[in-house]
C-alpha cells in the first residue's frame, strides 16, 4: 500500500512537471515571437521613417534655398511700371542672379536655377536666366534659355516648369518629369511672383530625380527589402527598386494608403503568390515614400529566436523529467512556488527570481530555471540592443537616434534640464570610396567615429548616415560643451590641410537648448547650418557640395 501511494506522489509530480514544462515552453516562445515580430516590424517603420526623413531633409533644402532666392530678387525688383522696357528688365535680373547662383552652388542635389519674367511684361519669352550643373565642374554655369513663347503651354516637357506654378498662383513641387530641355528626369520646386496682382514670373529650382533614388536606395534591413516612391495622389510609381509594383500601385494598395499621412501598422499583401510587409510615409512634396520586405525575410528572425528557444526550452524539459522521477513528497509545497514564477515569466517579468533551500534535484531544477530566465532575458534584449546599432561603428543607428529623440522631447523639452545637439559630417568620404574602395572608406568611418568618442566619451553618439553623425551633450559634457567643441574643431585644424586621408576631417555645428531653439527640430536645424559652415571653413572657403 505504502508502495502504491508512493508511486502516485511520483507520478503525480511528475505529470505536474511536465505540465509546468510544456506551459513555461509554450508562453515563452509565444512572448519571443511577439518581442521578435514586434521589433522587426518596428525596424521596418523605424526606417521607413528615417529614409522618409532624409528625402524631407533634401526638399526643405531646395525650398529654402529658393525662397531665400525669392526674397533676394523681391528686395531688389523694382516696381512693375519699371519693367516696361528689356534694358530696365535686364538690369534688376544682372543685379541678383549671382546671389541666386551662389546659394543653388550650395544646395545638395540641385542641378539647374532659374528665374524667368512674364513674357506679357515685354513681349519677350527668354528674359531671366538658366544655370544648368556641368558635369566637368560640378558647377553652375549659364545656359541657353527655353523660349516660353515657341511652345504650346500644356507642353509640360518645356514649359510645364512655368506655366504649372503660374495656374496653381502658388509655390509648388511638380510631380517628376522628364525635362525635354536637358534630357534628364528631375523634381522641381518653383514659385510664381506676383506684384499684387500682376504676374512678374517664376523663380525654381530643379533636383536630378536619381539623387532621390540614391536616398530611397538606402533601405537594406533585409534581403528582399526595397523602396518605392509614387505620386503626389499615390497612383503613379516613379521609382520602383525591385520592380515589384509597375508602374501603377495596385488598386487595394493605392485604397489604402490614400488619404494617410503614415502606416500605423505593417500593411500585409499577396504579390504573385509572395506575402509582403509595407510601411509607407507621406513625404512634404505629398509622395508617398514605400518601403516592403518579404514576410518570410521579416518573420526569419522571430523562427530563430523559437528555435534557440526551442532548444533551451527542451533541455529545461528533459532535466526536469530526470529529476522528477527522484523526488520525494517534500517538493509538493515549493511546486506552487514554481508555479507563480512561472506566471511571472509569461507576464514577462523575467527578473523574477526562483529559490530552493533544499540540497537535490529540486535544487538542480530551479537553477535550471533561472538560467534558462536569464538566457531568454538576455537574447531578448540583445535583439532589442541589435535593432539600434550601428554595424559598422558599434554606435547607435537611425532607429537608436530617432528613439532617443523622443527620450529628449519626453524628459529634456519643457523643462530645465539642458543638452546640446552636435552635428558631424566626415570630410574626403566620397573620395576615398572613390578613389581607394570602399573598405577604405569604412576605415575612414570607423576612425572617424573613434576620434568623435574620444572628445566625447560621456555623450551618447548616433551614426545617423553615410558620413553623418550626431552626439546628445547633456549633464556635465552640456556645462562643458564650448571647451569640448572648442578642442576638437582645434584638433580638426590640424589635419584640415593634411593630404593623409587617414588624419580624420570632420565638420562639426552645435546648437543648444534654450539657446538656439526651443524644439529639437529648431536645435538640430542651427547645429547643421553651423556644421556646414565649419565644413566650409575646413575647405578653405570653398562651400561644401
Amino acid at each position: 500500500m505504502k508502495k502504491s501511494i508512493s508511486n502516485k506522489i511520483k507520478h503525480l509530480i511528475i505529470i505536474s512537471l511536465v505540465s509546468l514544462s510544456f506551459f513555461m515552453v509554450g508562453i515563452n516562445l509565444v512572448i519571443i515571437n511577439q518581442h521578435t515580430s514586434r521589433n522587426s516590424e518596428i525596424m521596418m517603420k523605424q526606417t521607413c521613417a528615417a529614409q522618409a526623413l532624409q528625402l524631407d531633409k533634401q526638399f526643405n533644402l531646395v525650398e529654402q534655398s529658393v525662397q531665400n532666392i525669392y526674397d533676394i530678387s523681391e528686395k531688389m525688383r523694382p516696381s512693375v511700371d519699371d519693367l516696361d522696357t528689356l534694358e530696365k528688365t535686364n538690369a534688376y535680373i544682372n543685379q541678383f542672379q549671382e546671389f541666386a547662383v551662389t546659394i543653388a552652388n550650395n544646395t545638395e542635389g540641385a542641378i539647374s536655377v532659374y528665374y524667368r519674367v512674364n513674357p506679357d511684361i515685354n513681349a519677350n519669352g527668354m528674359q531671366g536666366f538658366f544655370y544648368v550643373k556641368s558635369p566637368e565642374t560640378g558647377l553652375l554655369e549659364a545656359t541657353e534659355m527655353t523660349d516660353i513663347l515657341a511652345y504650346d503651354v500644356n507642353d509640360v516637357e518645356h514649359v510645364g516648369w512655368y506655366y504649372i506654378p503660374v495656374w496653381a498662383g502658388k509655390p509648388v513641387w511638380m510631380e517628376p518629369y522628364h525635362n525635354a530641355n536637358l534630357s534628364v528626369d528631375m523634381i522641381s520646386y518653383v514659385v510664381p511672383i506676383y506684384d499684387g496682382n500682376s504676374l512678374i514670373g517664376v523663380v525654381g529650382m530643379d533636383v536630378d530625380f536619381d539623387r532621390l533614388k540614391d536616398i530611397t536606395e538606402d533601405v537594406n534591413i533585409y534581403n528582399s527589402s526595397g523602396a518605392v516612391l509614387s505620386s503626389m495622389d499615390s497612383s503613379q510609381v516613379y521609382y520602383n527598386q525591385c520592380d515589384l509594383f509597375g508602374e501603377q500601385l495596385p488598386s487595394d494598395i493605392y485604397h489604402m494608403i490614400q488619404g494617410a499621412e503614415s502606416s500605423e501598422k505593417m500593411i500585409s499583401y499577396d504579390i504573385n503568390g509572395e506575402k509582403y510587409g509595407i510601411h509607407f510615409e507621406t513625404l512634404d512634396n505629398r509622395m508617398k515614400l514605400i518601403v516592403y520586405a518579404k514576410k518570410t525575410d521579416i518573420n526569419r528572425q522571430a523562427y530563430s529566436s523559437i528555435l534557440v528557444g526551442g532548444i533551451i526550452f527542451a533541455v529545461i524539459l528533459a532535466i526536469t523529467l530526470f529529476i522528477s522521477t527522484r523526488v520525494s513528497r517534500r517538493i509538493v509545497g515549493p511546486i506552487d512556488d514554481i508555479t507563480e514564477v512561472a506566471k511571472k515569466y509569461a507576464a514577462g517579468d523575467w527578473d523574477a527570481k526562483v529559490y530552493c533551500d533544499t540540497d537535490d534535484e529540486l535544487k538542480v531544477l530551479t537553477d535550471n530555471i533561472a538560467i534558462m530566465a536569464e538566457r531568454t532575458k538576455e537574447y531578448i534584449d540583445y535583439i532589442k540592443d541589435m535593432a539600434k546599432k550601428d554595424a559598422l561603428t558599434g554606435l547607435g543607428n537611425k532607429t537608436g537616434y530617432l528613439m532617443y529623440i523622443d527620450k529628449i522631447n519626453n524628459e529634456y523639452i519643457g523643462t530645465d534640464r539642458g543638452f546640446a545637439v552636435i552635428v558631424f559630417d566626415v570630410n574626403n568620404l566620397k573620395y576615398v570610396n572613390d578613389n581607394l574602395g570602399h573598405e577604405k572608406g569604412d576605415e575612414l568611418v570607423v576612425a572617424a567615429s573613434k576620434v568623435i568618442c574620444k572628445f566625447f566619451p560621456h555623450s551618447p553618439v548616433f551614426r545617423v548616415g553615410g558620413d553623418e553623425f550626431v552626439a546628445i551633450v547633456d549633464a556635465d559634457d552640456y556645462e562643458n560643451r564650448d571647451e569640448l567643441i572648442g578642442e576638437f574643431q582645434k584638433h580638426m585644424q590640424r589635419t584640415k590641410n593634411s593630404e593623409d586621408w587617414t588624419e580624420v576631417s570632420i565638420a562639426c555645428g552645435m546648437g543648444a537648448y534654450r539657446v538656439d531653439g526651443e524644439s529639437y527640430d529648431e536645435i538640430f536645424s542651427v547645429a547643421d547650418q553651423r556644421m556646414y559652415k565649419n565644413k566650409t571653413d575646413l575647405k578653405g572657403g570653398i562651400k561644401p557640395r
